[in-house]
């Protein structure tokens, strides 16, 4: 825990106060992210309006639908999680982060996992799915599918394990069911029952 928390400090003493692009102009926090256990890492977007008001990621009423379905499985994302954004900043009225945007905080991300580096990531949605992959695909084309990226930060390549799912804030309420699947079976690779 201790490591978690340095490593915490470390990212908001380099992020706080980035500038690396015009997100930086409209932005009221850099919401680095929540890092409860290095073992289940959640990639989303960007943070919204309550996350960037808060400076804390998933607290808005996508973060609400998250929490729950995986409180619903027996898990505290809080604690058996870290969850951390594409993005540190938010997004004027809501719109696709632009390459260089995705680009400007891909060092940061890239450290995360690298620190991390945990057994599987569950990228939440499209945003987060191009950032590993850097190629556009339509979710639903690989949705539910465990996969492997690699992960670059500071000279060292790791292949990291990886499930994609529906990002919460993109759900028609019948497809909620699948991003609960998708928890559950990115859980079960953490605690081995699935590799």
């Amino acid at each position: 825990m201790a490591e978690l928390k340095a490593l915490r400090k470390s990212l908001e003493e380099e992020w706080g106060e980035c500038r690396r692009c015009e997100l930086a102009d409209s932005r009221r926090n850099v919401v680095i992210g929540e890092f409860g256990s290095p073992h289940f890492l959640l990639i989303g977007e960007a943070p919204g309006e309550a996350e960037d008001r808060i400076g804390f990621p998933y607290v808005g009423k996508a973060g609400v639908m998250l929490r729950t379905d995986a409180q619903d499985l027996g898990l505290d994302l809080s604690k058996q999680s870290s969850i951390v954004n594409v993005l540190g900043c938010r997004l004027p009225e809501g719109r696709r982060p632009k390459a260089g945007e995705v680009e400007a905080c891909r060092p940061r991300l890239e450290r995360i996992v690298h620190e991390l580096s945990p057994p599987i990531v569950l990228l939440l949605g499209r945003v987060a799915y191009e950032w590993a992959f850097r190629r556009i695909v339509a979710i639903d084309r690989v949705r539910g599918r465990l996969d492997m990226f690699t992960n670059r930060w500071n000279g060292v390549e790791t292949v990291v394990q990886c499930l994609v799912t529906y990002h919460p804030s993109h759900l028609a309420s019948f497809r909620r069911d699948d991003l609960k699947y998708d928890l559950e079976v990115a859980w079960r690779v953490v605690e081995g029952q699935i590799k």
